[in-house]
């Protein structure tokens, strides 16, 4: 029995078939293809949002730590908003004092950053080991039942690297070097140097300041003025606030009021000594490369609110 052959129709509509469901295996590969790098992507996201959060979370919990009586730990710089009034990506600033090395009373006040000044000895005690090369802080310090806010209470403060030392009587006298190793941005203090005449000082344990650079999504940290290091990748938008808490003498007894500020400043209801919390609003996004659609995008926003463990509370309030 002779076998029939395909014809020419047979075999387009054959063809036609297999280049169909060829097309249909290659869209699904590549739509699940698609979903897969968007997964992928997201949980990068979130691997990295948490842990960026988790550590700005910690540091701030541990602001002032080392640096007893000192009120004003935490710095802040409002990015501000850009042209079309969206805001800016803020920065901030904490300190740590080294907790082995005691804080040291000195006779104020000092009368600039590279004046010769006498850390006072404890009574009782011995005076601990400066070194000639490493960081100091000198501090201005709370007073003890103040409730209305004074110059001793404008949280200044000023990081300077000890050049010299010489033994006095009742303490050490420490002469601070010219140009700091440790140089703080500009808006980290209320003022250019302490003006209270009640300071205390301390060696520096860590200064640790955060940014966003934009240009890369990343968030960043330098931790006693060195090299920026990228902590989080995707991040987009990095916000902080301020829940201050000041005091109306005005009345009897006086009361306490709380408002969020974006920026410590100087004023009476908004300085560095009435922080008692700190709002962190975290924002990151995923993009892959198909923008066009939009495919990939994913964005988290998230605000936490952290109260630093070390803060000094001024005034004998009941419960505080």
């Amino acid at each position: 029995m002779k076998q029939r052959g395909f014809s020419l129709v047979e075999l387009m509509v054959a063809t036609t078939l297999t280049v169909g469901l060829t097309g249909a295996v290659f869209f699904m590969f590549n739509k699940n293809l698609d979903s897969s790098q968007v997964e992928r992507a997201n949980t990068d996201l979130q691997q990295n949002f948490r842990a960026a959060m988790d550590l700005i979370s910690r540091d701030i919990q541990a602001a002032g730590a080392g640096m007893p009586q000192f009120l004003g730990p935490l710095a802040g710089q409002d990015g501000g908003t850009d042209g079309n009034g969206n805001p800016l990506p803020d920065e901030i600033l904490i300190l740590y004092g080294n907790p082995n090395f005691p804080s040291l009373t000195v006779n104020g006040p000092v009368s600039s950053s590279t004046a010769s000044f006498v850390a006072q000895t404890p009574a009782g005690g011995s005076a601990p080991t400066f070194t000639n090369g490493k960081n100091y802080v000198l501090y201005t310090v709370s007073q003890a039942g103040a409730i209305v806010s004074d110059s001793t209470d404008a949280a200044e403060f000023s990081v300077f690297t000890l050049n010299s030392q010489s033994a006095v009587s009742g303490g050490t006298q420490l002469t601070p070097k010219a140009t700091p190793n440790v140089t703080t941005p500009a808006w980290s203090n209320i003022s250019n140097f302490p003006s209270s005449p009640t300071l205390r000082v301390v060696e520096l344990d860590e200064l640790i300041h955060y940014r966003l650079n934009t240009a890369t999504s990343t968030l960043q940290r330098s931790r006693n003025g060195g090299a920026w290091v990228d902590v989080a990748r995707g991040i987009t938008d990095l916000q902080f606030q301020y829940r201050m808490e000041p005091v109306d003498t005005s009345v009897s007894p006086p009361t306490f009021t709380q408002t969020l500020v974006s920026q410590p400043g100087t004023a009476a209801n908004n300085n560095r000594a009435l922080i008692r919390s700190v709002l962190i609003t975290l924002t990151g996004q995923t993009q892959l490369s198909r923008t066009g659609d939009n495919l990939g995008q994913r964005r988290i926003s998230q605000t936490v609110e952290v109260t630093p463990r070390n803060l000094v509370l001024p005034g004998f309030v009941p419960n505080r």
